[in-house]
């Protein structure tokens, strides 16, 4: 578990959960691979706590809005392709807004 999460109370983990959503919409006009793999390590550690505290598994984990949207750019710019399903994406970008926003903290 992140030592930083481990150490914060239930709001500061929903905080740093909203950050990560807002992470995974910013990087999607990034262009500097590295910078968004180590953003999506923080984001990734992040979805992995909330999980834990909420009983998630890992699908729930591999399919996360964040996940998806960190995915997709990694993909773009490593120039392995993009994602096949725009509903997909669409549906992502919706709910780490919801997230980013507060609105809510599952999907």
């Amino acid at each position: 578990m992140n030592q930083a999460i481990a150490k914060a109370s239930a709001p500061d983990l929903k905080a740093v959960y909203r950050k990560a959503a807002q992470d995974a919409l910013d990087v999607q006009n990034a262009c500097n691979l590295s910078g968004v793999v180590f953003s999506f390590n923080k984001a990734m550690a992040t979805i992995c706590d909330w999980a834990n505290a909420s009983g998630y598994g890992t699908m729930w984990k591999n399919c996360h809005p964040i996940a998806v949207l960190f995915g997709v750019q990694i993909s773009y710019l490593s120039q392995a392709g993009g994602i096949a399903d725009d509903a997909v994406y669409t549906a992502a970008t919706s709910k780490c807004r919801e997230i980013a926003n507060g609105k809510v903290y599952a999907y």
